[in-house]
């Protein structure tokens, strides 16, 4: 009886378990007014990057790359403008409240004053 309870219980872990959510891509959104250089996403914990030389004014850059699971690490922005340098985080990308469907691009805007923001979307929009 205790090895049936046992596997019940494990069926029910696993059977349970959500999909992954999967990464897709990078988008970089410049919502200032100004031009950005030097921008670049580091991963914490697995070194992993992306990086940009040049953003225009009210401009984007975005990068898709082999699907990679997300894993719940920190983030750290870096990026320059004729103002001065700027970080953002270590910070965690908060996930969506349910796993989308589709893969999800990163996205990372950059704000007046050296403030940033990190999101995901998928290609319809922004993921909620």
């Amino acid at each position: 009886m205790k090895w049936f309870a046992a596997t019940l219980l494990l069926l029910g872990l696993t059977g349970c378990a959500s999909t992954p959510l999967e990464i897709a891509g990078l988008e970089f959104v410049n919502a200032t007014d100004e031009p950005i250089t030097d921008a670049e996403l580091r991963v914490l914990g697995t070194y992993e990057l992306a990086s940009c030389n040049f953003i225009v004014a009210q401009g984007q850059f975005s990068t898709k790359f082999p699907l990679l699971e997300y894993r719940g690490n920190e983030i750290q922005v870096f990026w320059k403008t004729r103002n001065g340098n700027y970080v953002y985080g270590p910070e965690l990308i908060p996930p969506p409240k349910e796993t989308p469907e589709k893969p999800v691009i990163v996205v990372i805007t950059f704000s007046v004053g050296g403030r940033a923001a990190a999101s995901f979307r998928e290609e319809s929009g922004l993921v909620k």
